[in-house]
Parts: C-alpha cells; sequence; structure tokens
C-alpha cells in the first residue's frame, strides 16, 4: 500500500512540473519583493490544502462510517432483505435473509428464491413478482411456506417493491422477509380454541335444549298420565256393566240362537281386552320406583315373542348373544317394552316381511336391536316418535314409546329410533351393566 502511494506522488509530481514549464520564471530573476509573495502565497496554499485534505479525510472517515453502519443495518436486521431480478434470481441478500433460509449467503447468491418456496406456494410468487415488476414503485405482500437448505419449513410473508433498474438481468423487486411462523401457530391455536369453544357453546345449548324438552316432555307425559288415568277409571265402570249384562243374558236367560250367543261372546271378549288394556295404562301410568330383580335379557326378548301370534308371512329371526351378563332391571317394565317395539314391527308389515332382534354386549351396556322391513317412518315424524299420544298406526293411542323412553332413561340405558320410509325401522335399546 505505501509503495503504491509513493508511486503516485511521483507520478503526480512529474505531471505538475510538466504543466508548471510554460509559465516557469527561473527564481534569479524575481526581486526580493516577489520572492517574499510568492513565499507567502505558498504558505498559504499550504495552509488551504492541509484544511481541504482535513476536510477530504473527515468526508472519508464519515463515508466510511456511514457504510459501515449501512452495511451492520442491513445485514444484521431482524428481517431478510432480498434484490430479485426480473427472473426471480437472488441478485443480493442480508445475513439475516441467508440465516432464514439455513444457507451461507455465498451459495444463496444467483439461485432462484422460488427454490426454497414450497412447491403449492410456487405460483402465488410468481403472480406477485409479476404483478409488482409491471409498475415503479408498485408493492404486493403475499405469505408462503417456505423450505430451509436442511428441509425444516416456515411460515414467511414477503413484502416487494419494484426497483428502478432495468434490463433483464437487472433488479426487479425490493423484498422483505418476515418470519410469520409464530404468528401462523398462534393463530391456529386460537382457531383451535375458537372451535373448541364453539363445539363447548353448542354441546352446552345442546345439552340445555334437551334438557328443556325432556322437561317439557315429562310434564306433558305427567298430564297425559293423568288424563289417562282418569279416563281408564271412568271406562272401567261401564265396561265392567257391559261384560256382567252379557253374562246375564248369556248364562241367565238361556239364550239359544247361536247368532245371539256368538254376538255376546264377543262383547264378553272384548270388554276382556278393554279392561285388560285399561289395567295396563293404570299400570304404566301409576308413578312408582323401579322394582330391580336379576335377569336374563335373552330370556325376556323370547318371552315377548312367545306372546305374540306370528302371522305366516312374517319371518322371525333372532340372534342372541352367547353368555350375556345378568343384569338389574324391573323385569315387567322391559318385557312391555319388548313387547310394544315387536307389536309396532308387526303391525308396520301388514304385507309380511322380517323382524330381526339382536342382543350383545358393547362398551358396558347390553344392546338390544329390533329390526323390520315394515313400512318404515318419515324423518319428520321420526323426530317426534317420543312424543306423549304421537302414533303413526292405526292402533294404539300413542304412549308406548313415550312411557319406554322414560322407563328406560330410569334404568340409565337409551333408546333410539331409525326409520327410512319403505326399508324399514330398527330400534335400539341400551342397558347398563351393573
Amino acid at each position: 500500500m505505501k509503495k503504491d502511494k509513493k508511486e503516485n506522488d511521483v507520478e503526480l509530481r512529474k505531471k505538475a512540473e510538466k504543466k508548471l514549464k510554460p509559465e516557469f520564471v527561473p527564481i534569479e530573476r524575481l526581486s526580493d519583493e516577489d520572492v517574499r509573495s510568492l513565499a507567502h502565497e505558498l504558505q498559504v496554499y499550504q495552509i488551504e490544502l492541509d484544511m481541504q485534505n482535513e476536510e477530504l479525510r473527515k468526508s472519508q472517515q464519515e463515508l466510511e462510517n456511514s457504510r459501515d453502519k449501512y452495511s451492520r443495518l442491513y445485514d444484521f436486521a431482524p428481517v431478510g432483505y432480498f434484490t430479485i431480478s426480473n427472473k426471480g434470481i437472488i441478485l443480493q441478500a442480508n445475513l439475516t435473509g441467508a440465516k432464514m433460509l439455513g444457507i451461507e449467503r455465498g451459495e444463496l447468491i444467483d439461485k432462484p428464491l422460488a427454490l426454497f418456496i414450497m412447491k403449492e406456494d410456487q405460483d402465488v410468487f410468481y403472480l406477485q413478482r409479476k404483478e409488482v415488476c409491471k409498475i415503479k414503485g408498485t408493492k404486493g405482500t403475499r405469505e408462503f411456506r417456505m423450505e430451509r437448505k436442511d428441509g425444516t419449513q416456515f411460515y414467511a410473508q414477503l413484502e416487494c417493491v419494484a426497483a428502478n433498474d432495468a434490463g433483464e438481468n437487472s433488479a426487479g423487486c425490493m423484498a422483505v422477509m418476515i418470519d410469520i411462523t409464530n404468528r401462523k401457530q398462534a393463530e391456529e391455536e386460537l382457531g383451535e380454541y375458537r372451535n373448541h369453544l364453539e363445539s363447548l357453546v353448542e354441546e352446552r345449548t345442546r345439552e340445555l335444549k334437551d334438557s328443556q324438552a325432556q322437561t317439557i316432555r315429562k310434564e306433558k307425559l305427567a298430564t297425559v298420565f293423568q288424563m289417562a288415568s282418569s279416563l281408564s277409571n271412568e271406562l272401567r265402570n261401564p265396561l265392567t256393566i257391559m261384560g256382567n249384562s252379557a253374562y246375564f243374558l248369556k248364562e241367565k236367560m238361556g239364550v239359544t240362537d247361536d247368532m245371539v250367543r256368538k254376538h255376546l261372546d264377543f262383547i264378553h271378549d272384548e270388554v276382556f281386552k278393554s279392561d285388560k288394556i285399561i289395567s295396563s295404562i293404570l299400570d304404566l301410568t301409576r308413578a312408582r320406583s323401579l322394582s330391580l330383580i336379576k335377569a336374563d335379557v335373552n330370556k325376556i326378548v323370547q318371552y315377548a315373542l312367545s306372546e305374540f301370534k306370528i302371522a305366516e308371512t312374517i319371518h322371525i329371526k333372532t340372534q342372541l348373544g352367547e353368555k350375556l351378563p345378568i343384569i338389574e332391571l324391573d323385569h315387567k317394565r322391559i318385557l312391555s317394552i319388548f313387547k310394544n317395539l315387536i307389536a309396532n314391527s308387526l303391525q308396520a308389515m301388514p304385507e309380511g316381511g322380517s323382524l330381526e332382534i339382536k342382543t350383545d354386549v358393547k362398551g358396558g351396556f347390553i344392546c338390544i336391536e329390533f329390526r323390520d322391513t315394515g313400512v318404515g317412518i318419515s324423518e319428520e315424524n321420526i323426530q317426534k316418535i317420543f312424543d306423549p299420544l304421537f302414533t303413526t298406526g292405526e292402533k294404539g293411542i300413542g304412549l308406548g314409546l313415550a312411557i319406554a323412553k322414560e322407563i328406560i332413561d330410569e334404568h340409565k340405558g337409551s333408546i333410539s329410533v331409525e326409520s327410512e320410509i319403505e326399508k324399514g325401522t330398527i330400534s335400539k335399546i341400551k342397558l347398563p351393566i351393573t
């Protein structure tokens, strides 16, 4: 460095002497006054030159300081800075940007930025760059999934602004890259938490609606029970009189006409059936606690089936689970529910069909399923299937399933009905294993 400076000084001196020659005046021709004046001028020039040199040195130092400061600000900024060509090639990058991409800055230069963008997002980057580079000063911000050299991924926000350079290989845009992985993760966690809260609210709302519906149903059922009990008692007395009168006419009056005797028998039989129905209604509507005994569900199913006279056009199939555990239940009420479900299935198959009954154990419950191929129940009616007084059949008063649900609920179990028009109905009961 010193040698180069010395050579430059010599060269500069030669140029100065060459320039001085045409105007050179030998010092012998100068007067004393001229010499003194010249010496003074030289001293002034020397001082001015020294001052200029000092100013120049200060300016150079300030320039170097400014350059160093800019370099530090550029390289160690908390965001990545990139200069990108019109073709998407990285022309310049700061250290932070290189670190973000997990690669040395020297290796990064002249590589396509798209190389570090996930394949699914590369089209978005292409459109952003194309849009920004059209008009100087245009800005565009997009978010991408990035992939570092080692394969790890992160989310980045890239803000691009068109550069002033022109030419195919010149800077197309300046880009600022910010790592937004933490923000994205926070947004995802917030979204999950929001979904969780919404689920909790929906669940709680559903529980409140179910509870409200259950309360309304219980109140409605209690009113119906009271009315049914009152009507049953009111009907029992005239039915008893009708039955006794028929018996009296038959036995005491010596009726010999076969047709009259036949109709008296009809009256007696129907009165007996009606009285039996009234007794069942009174028994079901009478508020009382469960009478629990240990029982075999399979045997209750078999007994319930034996109570029916099955038409030849209906095929009955049972698939009863082996070694079902004995559980505590109200035998009389559970039997009544099974009979009600079987009766519903048989009524739904006037032209014949099949009824399949299954029992097995699942998740701490004994599951009983009644599946028929009957006419089915519409989606609108299936929503009201457990409402008191609702019925889809010609027979019955619509208390069977409403009471069945109350009884199953008291057993801490569940009952559900699925159906499809012209395909059939599936009734499912779950009783806890105690």
